[in-house]
């Protein structure tokens, strides 16, 4: 998220540079408004892989990108987290998971890379600098002649016509739109929520949480709720995992539909966020 992060910064960044110099400011605005979650979510992921690499980290996530634009939320998913966007208590709209087969969701990966060639990749950095660039920085591998660059990609894994291609946000992602108004409820999880609580379950938390605040008292809704909501689903989603005379779970259910004899919760991490709508008090993003 480190990279997703700072691709919507630069934009926000670029944006806010431009309105200082008339010149070039429609192009710039543009750039920003028509900003599409899926394109910021691929080259988010092609910076993170280039840091994997040179730090000789293997590994892969899942991920949700959601960016507000005027009244519009767009958002692009690879794999099982989900977004709720919530209206007057009502769930109006839920993104849906995206998976290979029960239990192995679509993820974001190192594309062909082996164990070998990012060894070979970390060697390199250690060689050329005597040391390992941090990941944050998204700075190039140091320049190779072609033999070892050659060397290097000689152990990537070249799929064959028979292989499932490794997931891109580009060609996989989920990318959805929805129209939003203000005090609209934008939940997002990952799947250590959602298999451990069912919708009808998330959805009486958040109306519980609401029912605390007096409808006049609209500031401090605004400034605790999202807090609160997303601190109760963390805990109730960890109770569930922990509790053995649990009788049914959204991946029990899911579980026994496949066939397979399993029972309560699945341990796992669980992330929450929560935020509400609001208009806009800045002329331009920070």
């Amino acid at each position: 998220m480190h990279f997703l992060y700072a691709e919507l910064q630069q934009l926000d960044e670029t944006l806010c540079q431009s309105l200082d110099d008339p010149q070039g400011t429609d192009d710039v605005l543009s750039e920003w408004f028509m900003c599409n979650p899926v394109d910021v979510l691929q080259r988010a992921w092609e910076r993170c892989v280039r840091a994997s690499k040179r730090e000789g980290i293997l590994g892969s996530s899942t991920a949700l990108a959601a960016i507000l634009r005027g009244d519009e939320l767009r958002i692009a998913n690879m794999g099982d987290c989900v977004l709720f966007l919530i209206r007057n208590g009502k769930l109006i709209f839920r993104s849906a998971e995206q998976q290979h087969s029960f239990n192995y969701p679509l993820q974001l990966g190192m594309m062909d890379a082996t164990v070998e060639s990012v060894m070979l990749s970390r060697a390199l950095c250690m060689h050329r600098s005597g040391r390992i660039p941090a990941g944050a920085h998204d700075m190039d591998l140091p320049d190779v002649n072609d033999s070892m660059s050659d060397y290097i990609h000689m152990y990537d894994r070249v799929p064959s016509h028979d292989d499932v291609p490794y997931d891109t946000p580009q060609h996989d992602a989920g990318h959805w739109e929805v129209k939003v108004l203000p005090d609209d409820l934008v939940l997002v999880a990952s799947d250590g929520l959602f298999d451990n609580l069912f919708d009808d379950e998330i959805m009486d938390t958040v109306h519980d949480v609401f029912s605390h605040f007096a409808s006049s008292d609209l500031e401090a809704m605004q400034m605790y709720a999202p807090t609160l909501i997303s601190e109760r689903l963390c805990r109730l989603a960890r109770s569930v995992m922990d509790d053995p005379r649990v009788m049914c779970s959204p991946f029990q259910q899911h579980a026994n539909e496949e066939g397979m004899y399993y029972v309560g919760g699945k341990s796992d991490d669980v992330t929450v966020l929560a935020g509400l709508i609001a208009e806009q008090q800045r002329p331009c993003p920070l």
